[in-house]
């Protein structure tokens, strides 16, 4: 897991067609950065980094202004009000990380509340009206045919400037190098079939989860100093290395 978004762009792009250790080894984009390869689906870590907060037992009357008042001091992006509590979202997983070490303990309109990272932070944006219809440089496909490549929703976007692709399963990421490329995309491409299925496609409000890149065909002696020192131009935040990556 990198510091940001954005390194993790360019540590992919500068590492594609390197070796580690003399091996080859694969390098792409993780689109579940709280999960390791092979876990089903559980998270193994409540500490692992995302930019996302949840604030729990806020007091009647809390607003929006009060939860970043709260956060003074740290790059909120985003606040989604929900009942006693608040999702806030950061500009980058070092923010959130910072943002929770200091709000331990810490009060909103004189009551204390609890403050943890946010394991699933897409989950209120895209149930949230507000954020799911934002603008964003990146739409998600779900619900995609069995046997989907990234070369396949890359052509169903033919036209389009695309920028990457990253397939989970049966949903795809796709980041456009722009909003407005998104947006034509998405006005233009949703309702069309995609592999003989209806292609059902939506705005990805939140794009800057991948921030975490997955590394496939390690050698069996790489250690974690070894994969740090592979990215050392890079703030890399967290190493995790599972036996289905060897």
């Amino acid at each position: 897991d990198f510091a940001s978004v954005e390194e993790a762009r360019r540590a992919l792009s500068e590492a594609k067609g390197k070796n580690f250790k003399g091996s080859r080894v694969e390098i792409r984009v993780n689109a579940r950065p709280r999960h390791r390869p092979g876990d089903g689906g559980r998270a193994i870590d409540p500490n692992v980094a995302t930019h996302g907060l949840e604030v729990l037992g806020l007091p009647d009357g809390t607003r929006e202004d009060d939860v970043r008042s709260f956060f003074t001091g740290h790059k909120v992006d985003n606040v989604i009000m929900r009942r006693a509590q608040a999702y806030a979202y950061f500009f980058s997983a070092g923010d959130a990380k910072s943002a929770l070490e200091q709000a331990r303990g810490r009060q909103v309109l004189g009551e204390e509340v609890e403050v943890r990272m946010n394991l699933n932070p897409k989950q209120a944006l895209r149930e949230d009206p507000k954020v799911a219809s934002r603008d964003s440089h990146c739409l998600w496909m779900r619900d995609l045919p069995e046997g989907m490549t990234e070369r396949d929703v890359e052509h169903f976007f033919e036209g389009f400037r695309v920028d990457t692709v990253v397939l989970d399963q049966d949903i795809a990421f796709v980041h456009f190098f722009s909003k407005e490329d998104a947006s034509r995309a998405l006005a233009e491409k949703g309702g069309g079939e995609i592999g003989g299925r209806a292609a059902n496609i939506r705005v990805d409000p939140c794009p800057r989860c991948t921030h975490s890149l997955d590394i496939q065909g390690l050698p069996r002696r790489a250690r974690e100093s070894d994969i740090r020192n592979h990215f050392d131009k890079y703030r890399v935040d967290k190493v995790m290395i599972s036996e289905d990556q060897r």
